[in-house]
């Protein structure tokens, strides 16, 4: 896949949303859903990391953020999210089908994945949907 800027990815991230695989490291990295609302006043933003890697600490632990604001707020907020991280982007046509094996109901069951070919997802221990 072309490398595109971090602009470029995050005006793809607010206008189709999108699915990333963060590299941290073998046993550390993690997939996330980036989802985008837009509103009459703003966009939302919601980023879903794979509950199975990811759970962010705290009282209340959460595999979800959001941020909502204008355009120029939401954007500047995603670029300090994405700043120092290694973020390869699923292609586009496997979306639909990483969202169900990645963040469905079957999510927690995945067990492995190659961290070196991320969207290889068939032999994750998850059933294969159609």
């Amino acid at each position: 896949m072309a490398e595109d800027s971090q602009e470029a990815l995050i005006q793809r991230i607010i206008r189709e949303g999108a699915i990333g695989f963060v590299r941290r490291g073998s046993s550390n990295s993690f997939y996330a859903r980036f989802e985008s609302i837009p509103g009459d006043d703003g966009v939302l933003v919601e980023i879903t990391f794979n509950p199975e890697f990811v759970e962010l600490g705290g009282p209340d632990p959460t595999d979800v953020v959001v941020c909502w604001g204008d355009l120029a707020r939401v954007s500047a907020w995603l670029d300090e999210f994405l700043n120092g991280l290694e973020v390869e982007w699923s292609p586009r046509h496997l979306r639909r089908q990483l969202e169900l094996i990645l963040f469905g109901a079957e999510a927690k069951q995945m067990t492995r994945f190659d961290p070196d070919d991320p969207w290889d997802v068939a032999d994750t221990g998850i059933p294969p949907h159609a």
